[in-house]
């Protein structure tokens, strides 16, 4: 039995919060220029660049009773990255 589902028959809801920004490593490293980065980047987002609000809104809508039905769930919250 998975523990989401062990703790779901508890009353108790699991929430994962993780953050993967690996164009941050590679600008990092110098494995590319940043204006590169940058025009690269900004064609593959269709919102643009996010901010740590952004992922904190996200949890902080986790953490409402507005989230009181989501469980088990991946919530995206990358400005559209992932739809190109």
């Amino acid at each position: 039995m998975s523990a989401l589902k062990q703790m779901g028959e508890q009353h108790v809801k699991m929430l994962f919060v993780f953050e993967q920004d690996h164009f941050v490593s590679i600008l990092t490293i110098g494995a590319i220029e940043e204006d590169a980065f940058l025009k690269f980047y900004a064609k593959r987002n269709l919102l643009g660049f996010g901010t740590p609000s952004d992922i904190a809104n996200g949890c902080i809508y986790l953490l409402s009773d507005a989230s009181r039905w989501v469980t088990g769930s991946v919530i995206t919250i990358d400005g559209g990255y992932t739809l190109q």
